[in-house]
């Protein structure tokens, strides 16, 4: 997912104008292992072409939990 990238930042393949600067869309669990932004993993379930019942539950129980900068779709 993260191939898509220029100039030290991550584009979303499916709409050039959504982009995040690389060291911005990655956090770390309290053992240090990276994963993704919630965000960014949502709009990547969210923008597929099959969207499978356990995306939408992920979209239900994730959503809620973000902060407001993390819902801002503006800031994607």
């Amino acid at each position: 997912m993260i191939i898509d990238s220029e100039n030290d930042y991550w584009i979303y393949k499916r709409n050039g104008t959504i982009r995040r600067k690389l060291t911005d869309i990655e956090l770390k669990t309290s053992a240090g292992v990276p994963y993704i932004r919630p965000e960014i993993q949502l709009l990547y379930k969210g923008g597929s072409s099959l969207i499978r019942e356990k995306d939408i539950l992920d979209l239900e129980n994730v959503l809620p939990t973000l902060d407001d900068t993390s819902r801002d779709k503006s800031l994607l």
